[in-house]
């Protein structure tokens, strides 16, 4: 058997660089990281001209906000997929029915959903109102709907 080699103490601390490699490659790893993030969270936000306000809020981030879009021609898109108004109900349903909440002081369940309503200035009302209409029948009342500040234009 071999005897072990102790190292003396001052020997170890002269030596004080430090190999950056692998924190440049994790700062590199986080920003391609981030980059992806951020074109995921776009995905759900077609190119539309949406309609002129002369008053609006600036609405906070909701998480887990649904965002519906009502195309110029009056087809409905969820996460930039083209939706039938039968599968856009039954979607709402099943996020409806996952965020129900009881009401305080009373036994009345409703969802706590959101849903965000962005509709091109082109579009017709009625398709509007259908997108409207199903969030009634499933009894999601917070909705908001996206528009551009007239005074920015």
């Amino acid at each position: 058997m071999g005897k072990k080699i102790r190292r003396n103490p001052d020997e170890i601390a002269g030596n004080d660089k430090m190999d950056m490699t692998p924190m440049i490659d994790v700062v590199f790893l986080l920003i391609i990281f981030f980059m992806c993030v951020t074109e995921m969270s776009d995905a759900s936000r077609s190119k539309l001209e949406l309609p002129l306000a002369t008053k609006s809020e600036e609405v906070t981030y909701i998480p887990g906000r649904i965002i519906i879009n009502v195309l110029k021609n009056g087809d409905i898109e969820l996460m930039r997929n083209k939706i039938s108004e039968a599968e856009l109900e039954r979607t709402l349903r099943a996020y409806a029915n996952a965020s129900k909440k009881t009401l305080v002081g009373s036994e009345i369940e409703l969802p706590d959903q959101a849903v965000l309503i962005r509709a091109d200035r082109d579009a017709h009302y009625s398709a509007v109102e259908k997108v409207m209409d199903l969030c009634r029948i499933v009894k999601i009342w917070k909705i908001a709907y996206a528009t551009k500040d007239s005074r920015f234009q």
